[in-house]
């Protein structure tokens, strides 16, 4: 079992692209180089971003590691590209949409429970 807990690694990095533009209406004038964002029914919707510093995949009935973060709270605790796992918290159910909801809290413990 590895513990990741990290409360500033979100405040230091991430992606944001497609959940920005999922907020906001964006409207594009080339021939005045503008951009105008509007915001839009999903602006204050949490961001779907992983506090952890890893993605997960289900591959074969089998929740995966893909990218590890450097500098992440999941690579301090050890965890490594390709592994696999059993269950997060106390899911067990390879659920793999409540395993990302679980790593979206950026001050909680996360336990992953290895194969």
């Amino acid at each position: 079992m590895m513990v990741i807990m990290g409360p500033r690694y979100p405040y230091r990095c991430g992606l944001i692209g497609n959940d920005i533009l999922r907020r906001f209406n964006v409207t594009l004038n080339y021939d005045k180089s503008e951009i105008f964002l509007q915001p839009n029914t999903h602006f204050a919707e949490p961001f779907d971003y992983s506090y952890s510093g890893i993605e997960l995949y289900l591959i074969d009935g089998m929740i995966l590691v893909g990218d590890v973060a450097k500098g992440s709270p999941a690579e301090a605790a050890g965890v490594l590209e390709d592994d696999g796992s059993h269950g997060v918290n106390h899911n067990f159910d390879l659920n793999l949409n409540a395993y990302k909801i679980a790593l979206r809290c950026p001050v909680r413990r996360i336990k992953i429970i290895d194969p």
